[in-house]
C-alpha cells in the first residue's frame, strides 16, 4: 500500500479511488490468520463505504487468506497419510494410491490429480519455510508446486537455498515467472541441475487429450522439449499472421477468423494434412515454416567452448543445458552480443549474421548426424575450433546508433531489435509473452514531456517492449509508465500500486558465474560476449 488519506476530510475531493484510509490499513495488516479474516469480514460488511482501492486491497488480503487455507489443507492431507501408514519412516517409498482413492471422493477430484497432490503434500515436508511462507500468505499454493517441481532435481542439501530464494521473490513474480528464476537460480546452485531436469522433463513428454470449456471442442496439450515447443509456437503463430494479413488484403474477404481461431487451423491442417477449402494456401511451403520456426537462444562464449558450464538461456523459456547448445552451435548462424562484464545487461547487438563454417558438412549429412547421436563426435571439440569464436572478439565492434532524439518517431531496424533483444520478455508487470509476440512502445510519449520536461526521445532509454495487452493498459486505460534506466520499468496502475520490472542481464546467472565456480580456469582470457544462435526448427 502506499498513502494513508484522510476520507472522512470535509473536502470530498480527497476521497479518490486510491486512497486507503488509516483503519483499513491497520485492518489488512494482521497477521494472516484469524486476526485477518475477522477484519477482512468486517469491511466486507461495510463495503459500499469502500474506495476502489481498498476493494483492490480487500482482494489482495483474501488471497493471503486463500494461501493460509491451503497450507493447511497440505497439511491435513500430511497427517491424513501418515495416519494411514503408521511406522512408514520415508513416505516417499510408500506407493500414492491408497491416500489417493480416499481423498479423490472426498474433495471431488479425479483419482489421478489427488495423487498429484498426495506426492506433492509428501514432497513439501521437506519444504517447511515455503509452507509456512505459504500460511503467511508471501507464496501462493501454486508458487509452492513450481518450487516443488524446480527442487526435485536438485540434491537435498541445496533444497533450502533454492527454497529461500522462492520465499525472497515470490511476493513479485507470477507462477510462470518464478518457475524461470528458479529453473536459472537452481542451475547457478547445481551445474549439472539443467541436464538432470531435462532428462527427466523430456523423458516424460506427452500429447494429452482433455476437455475443453469451449462448446463443441476438446483441448490437446503437449508437452515438448523447450526449444522444439518454442519452434513449433512460432511456426503456428507466423502461419496464422501470414494468413490474416492476406486475407485483409483481399478486397470483398469475408473471413473473420482472428489469429488465435487461425493458429488451430493451421495446427490441424499440419498434422492431420487436410485444408479446408477456403484455405487452399493455408499451410505454406517448408522453407517459410522452417524461417517462421526459429528460435532464439543466448550462450556464453566460454559456454560454447567448454570453459564454462554457464547454462544457455532461452528468452522467455529458461535455461538450456550446455551439452544441448554446444550441439546446436556448430550447425546454426550466429549473431554477437556484447553484455557489460559486470552486469550481463546488453551493451551491442551485432546486426549482421555469422553463417556456421564452409569447412563443416552440411547439418543434412548422414554420417555427421550418425557420429553425433552415437556419441563418437567430440562436439565441444568441434565448437572450439569454430573460427567464428575468433571473430567474436577479434571483429571490430561497430556501435548502432541507439539514440535519435525527436528526430523521428519510428525506431530504426537496429534499434528495434536492441530493444526487443534486451527485454526479452513483455515489460508488463504480470507477463512472460516472448519478446517476438510484443510491440515497440515509447515509455514517454514521442515528443512529450517527461517529469522532468525532457521531450520522449526515439532512444534504447525512451523504448520498451509491451505486449499489445499491456500496450493498451498504458495507452489506454491509464496504467503510467517510467524507465527510470535503459531496461528498467516502473508501472504504476491507475489505483495507485507500482511495480518494478528490473533490467536483466542477458543470461541468468551471468554476474554470479565467477563466484560459483562456472568458469573453468582459461574461460577468463577468452571472450566473455554472450553469442546469439538460432537453433533449427523441430
Amino acid at each position: 500500500m502506499t498513502a494513508v488519506m484522510d476520507l472522512d476530510a470535509e473536502d470530498p475531493e480527497q476521497r479518490t479511488a486510491s486512497s486507503v484510509r488509516a483503519d483499513v490499513a491497520e485492518a489488512l495488516a494482521a497477521d494472516v490468520g484469524v486476526s485477518l479474516l475477522a477484519g477482512v469480514l468486517d469491511l466486507m460488511s461495510r463495503s459500499d463505504e469502500l474506495t476502489s482501492r481498498e476493494h483492490l486491497e480487500l482482494v489482495a488480503a483474501w488471497d493471503r487468506l486463500v494461501g493460509f487455507c491451503q497450507a493447511g489443507r497440505l497439511t491435513s492431507i500430511q497427517d491424513f497419510d501418515e495416519s494411514l501408514h503408521p511406522g512408514v519412516a520415508d513416505l516417499r517409498t510408500v506407493p500414492l494410491r491408497r491416500t489417493a482413492n480416499e481423498l479423490a471422493p472426498v474433495l471431488r477430484i479425479a483419482p489421478r490429480t489427488a495423487s498429484g497432490l498426495v506426492g506433492h503434500a509428501r514432497r513439501t515436508r521437506a519444504l517447511p519455510a515455503a509452507l509456512d511462507a505459504l500460511a503467511g500468505g508471501r507464496l501462493t499454493a501454486a508458487q509452492v508446486e513450481v518450487l516443488d517441481q524446480v527442487a526435485q532435481d536438485l540434491p537435498e542439501g541445496l533444497r533450502a537455498k533454492l527454497e529461500a530464494e522462492a520465499i525472497r521473490c515470490g511476493p513479485t513474480k507470477t507462477r510462470q515467472q518464478l518457475h524461470g528464476h528458479l529453473a536459472s537460480h537452481a542451475a547457478q546452485l547445481d551445474l549439472s541441475h539443467v541436464s538432470r531436469a531435462v532428462e527427466r522433463g523430456t523423458g516424460e513428454r506427452n500429447v494429452q487429450l482433455r476437455p475443453s470449456p469451449l462448446p463443441g471442442c476438446h483441448r490437446l496439450v503437449a508437452d515438448l522439449p523447450s526449444m522444439t515447443a518454442f519452434g513449433v509456437w512460432h511456426a503456428l503463430n507466423g502461419t496464422a499472421k501470414r494468413a490474416k494479413a492476406a486475407r485483409s488484403g483481399q478486397g470483398g474477404s469475408d473471413d473473420e477468423r482472428g489469429i488465435a481461431a487461425l493458429r488451430a487451423d493451421v495446427l490441424s491442417a499440419l498434422v492431420t494434412g487436410q485444408v479446408d477449402e477456403r484455405d487452399p494456401d493455408l499451410v505454406p511451403a517448408r522453407e517459410i515454416l522452417t524461417k517462421l520456426a526459429e528460435v532464439q537462444v543466448v550462450v556464453a562464449a566460454d559456454t560454447l567452448t567448454g570453459d564454462s558450464d554457464l547454462p544457455a538461456h532461452l528468452p522467455g523459456g529458461g535455461p538450456i543445458d550446455p551439452q544441448t547448445v554446444r550441439e546446436l552451435a556448430v550447425r546454426v548462424p550466429w549473431r554477437r552480443l556484447v553484455a557489460n562484464p559486470e552486469t550481463g545487461l546488453l551493451v551491442h547487438r551485432d546486426t549482421r549474421l555469422m553463417a556456421p563454417s564452409a569447412d563443416e558438412e552440411a547439418p543434412g549429412d548422414p554420417g555427421r548426424e550418425g557420429r553425433r547421436l552415437s556419441g563418437a563426435m567430440d562436439v565441444s571439440m568441434d565448437v572450439s575450433m569454430d573460427p567464428r569464436l575468433e571473430r567474436l572478439t577479434a571483429d571490430s565492434v561497430v556501435v548502432n546508433q541507439l539514440d535519435y532524439g525527436t528526430t523521428r518517431y519510428r525506431p530504426s531496424r537496429a534499434l528495434r531489435d536492441h530493444v526487443q533483444t534486451r527485454d526479452a520478455t513483455c515489460i508488463g508487470p504480470a507477463c512472460h509473452h516472448p519478446v517476438t509476440g510484443t510491440q515497440i512502445d515509447h515509455t514517454t510519449n514521442f515528443n512529450e514531456p517527461d517529469r522532468d520536461g525532457r521531450p520522449g526521445a526515439t532512444a534504447d532509454y525512451n523504448l520498451g517492449s509491451p505486449c499489445i495487452r499491456w500496450h493498451n493498459a498504458k495507452t489506454h486505460l491509464g496504467w503510467r509508465l517510467e524507465q527510470p534506466q535503459p531496461g528498467s520499468f516502473v508501472w504504476t496502475s491507475p489505483l495507485g500500486r507500482t511495480y518494478l520490472r528490473s533490467a536483466r542481464p542477458l543470461i541468468p546467472g551471468w554476474v554470479d558465474r565467477n563466484r560459483n565456480g562456472n568458469r573453468k580456469g582459461p574461460a577468463a582470457k577468452r571472450s566473455g560476449q554472450p553469442g546469439q544462435v538460432r537453433p533449427p526448427p523441430p
